[in-house]
């Protein structure tokens, strides 16, 4: 003998829903025990990015910045208008003359994000009066240490600068 039936039409409907419930408890409970152990004590690290941003072969950002002005790079970091950057270069050689800017002017709100003006060949936004050279003079510079070079001669920018 399994078990009795319950004899009343409430009582048949409630049990097999009540031992359903409890079969999913104790899976629940077996899952998490399971997570917790795996987890253990060890330090969870958040990362949301690369702390790096390889900007491509140095020589051929360089060309294209001869021929249309900066790059830019309104949303590179979190969301568009929190930090957006703009490259610049300076001079003839491909590995020496990098500029990695703000395209916030400075004192201008953070939603307020330039863009090339390809008429006049500098920066503009509709937000600010102010207008810069395409090289980012004026702006906001990033450290010249956080824009190297790397071995196979790609612009590499730190993005963990402030």
């Amino acid at each position: 003998m399994i078990g009795r039936r319950p004899k009343s039409p409430l009582a048949q409907a409630v049990t097999p829903v009540a031992a359903g419930i409890g079969v999913l408890a104790v899976i629940a409970l077996a899952l998490w025990g399971i997570s917790a152990a795996l987890s253990g004590s060890k330090k969870v690290e958040i990362r949301l990015g690369d702390k790096f941003f390889d900007a491509g072969p140095a020589k051929l950002a360089a060309a294209r910045i001869a021929k249309e002005g900066p790059i830019l790079y309104p949303g590179l970091i979190g969301q568009a208008g929190k930090r957006p950057i703009g490259i610049g270069h300076v001079g003839t050689d491909d590995l020496k003359g990098w500029r990695v800017y703000s395209l916030v002017p400075p004192g201008a709100p953070a939603d307020c994000v330039l863009a090339v003006d390809r008429v006049a060949g500098d920066l503009a936004a509709a937000c600010s009066p102010a207008r810069y050279p395409a090289d980012g003079t004026g702006l906001d510079l990033l450290p010249v240490t956080k824009v190297t070079i790397d071995p196979d001669r790609h612009l590499i920018i730190d993005l963990t600068s402030g």
